[in-house]
């Protein structure tokens, strides 16, 4: 499936859909077995796959976000929350604008749930626009296959991997099952609600063992879960837009 950037104006306009899948990834480093571009893979991946499903398009990924622990790497790159947010609010209400009405924001990178859902509610607040965050993260269970959270991480990129075309380069990174980590020493952080950075370049998503089909069951999961959410929220989205859900509509 093509990205809406490899499309020509004949082919958008050919595509009568209201619905549009915009990827945030980010560029930092995990373990020496997957990607600087893990998250972003995963989050177009699944975006392509439920656009599949719904007949949507897909945007070119954002490939650089808000970063946070992952700042102690060398490659990383990383931006402030609220140059993300307005560059997501830019994007959505260009869409909301040229009609699309099933908005999704999609991305499994931790620290992207501030600012992409503080960009759509204020979105939904201040313009009336409607859009919707997915983190395919979320919505599937690993542990069902025997997975832990970094072995869930590993087997949906390897498997968006091959999803975009990039299969070949799983072989030469892959790696197998780490040795045990130096501790995340963080004196008096726990129970705080505030920022640290990883002082090994392995605590980051840790080398696991996976099997690439349980990473495609994943992604399949999560896709189908993204797009069978996708008529309630244009269901939602045309009935903000028609005057429901008004601010300061309450009577006493």
């Amino acid at each position: 499936m093509r990205l809406l950037d490899e499309l020509t104006w004949p082919e958008v306009y050919e595509r009568a859909t209201d619905v549009a899948y915009f990827p945030v990834g980010t560029q930092e480093g995990h373990g020496a077995h997957l990607p600087m571009g893990t998250d972003m893979y995963t989050a177009t991946a699944t975006s392509i796959l439920a656009a599949e499903r719904t007949s949507g398009v897909v945007l070119h990924p954002l490939a650089y976000s808000f970063t946070g622990a992952t700042n102690a790497f060398r490659g990383t790159v990383s931006i402030p929350m609220h140059l993300e947010m307005e560059v997501v609010k830019a994007v959505v209400r260009n869409l909301w604008e040229q009609g699309f009405r099933a908005i999704w924001v999609v991305s499994c990178h931790g620290p992207n749930d501030i600012p992409i859902m503080m960009a759509l509610r204020e979105l939904y607040e201040y313009d009336r626009i409607v859009a919707a965050y997915f983190n395919p993260s979320h919505s599937v269970d690993p542990k069902k296959y025997g997975y832990d959270d970094p072995a869930r991480e590993t087997a949906m990129c390897y498997a968006s991997m091959e999803v975009l075309g990039m299969g070949g380069r799983i072989d030469e990174i892959k790696a197998e099952a780490s040795e045990p980590l130096p501790p995340l020493e963080l004196p008096g952080r726990e129970g705080l609600a505030t920022g640290y950075h990883y002082t090994d370049m392995r605590q980051h998503v840790p080398a696991r063992k996976v099997d690439l089909e349980v990473g495609r069951k994943l992604l399949e999961e999560a896709a189908s879960e993204l797009a069978a959410r996708t008529e309630g929220l244009r269901t939602y989205a045309k009935f903000v837009e028609g005057g429901g859900s008004l601010p300061f509509s309450l009577e006493p």
